[in-house]
């Protein structure tokens, strides 16, 4: 495990961004795990911190972290084992607690963005 440090400046977060990239590729032990949890947990406060877009509703947030890491509709089905993103994309259902907490922690958006 790589020696983690704070966050405080766009160097220290673009290595974060990188070397979390890296852990998704190869995670394969719980070290590995409780390093991208905890850089994971560091990038977002950063991002809270500096890129913050205030309160957006939860379709709006999908959409832009689908848009950032170039997802697609098949990819917020298979991460939500849903038939049917759309219906959430579109906004004719709401996302479920559990689907909620899933998107949090696989995608990293807010929980509160989510529940919203």
């Amino acid at each position: 495990m790589a020696q983690i440090k704070p966050i405080n400046d766009v160097y220290d977060y673009r290595r974060a961004i990188v070397r979390i990239a890296v852990l998704m590729d190869e995670m394969s032990d719980d070290r590995e795990n409780d390093e991208f949890e905890i850089l994971s947990i560091l990038v977002e406060a950063y991002e809270e911190k500096h890129f913050s877009m205030g309160i957006v509703d939860p379709v709006t947030a999908i959409e832009f972290v689908m848009e950032q890491k170039g997802f697609d509709h098949n990819d917020l089905a298979m991460i939500l084992d849903v038939k049917k993103p759309e219906d959430i994309l579109n906004g004719s259902r709401s996302l479920s607690i559990s689907e909620a907490r899933i998107l949090h922690k696989e995608w990293g958006i807010p929980a509160d963005t989510l529940l919203a």
